[in-house]
């Protein structure tokens, strides 16, 4: 029988995804991002990201996946 609950990368990758397609003109290169483009994001995205669980997420997929958008997320998580 398949796993139908998704991995917690793959719910930020989601999260992520359903964020940027809130923001408007918002470059689809996050690296080109501006602080102003962060702090976009992170209002539409500030009630979602206290809720994933990032302790279940490998190890990679936090290097890969949640430390290019650090600047989204709270000084505790």
């Amino acid at each position: 029988m398949p796993n139908i609950i998704p991995e917690e990368s793959e719910i930020w990758d989601k999260v992520i995804q359903w964020g940027k397609e809130q923001t408007p003109n918002l470059l689809s290169d996050f690296e080109q991002w501006n602080n102003e483009n962060f702090l976009a994001i992170k209002t539409i995205l500030e009630k979602c990201i206290p809720l994933i669980r990032y302790f279940q997420m490998p190890g990679k997929d936090i290097a890969i996946k949640v430390n290019p958008y650090r600047q989204i997320l709270g000084s505790n998580l």
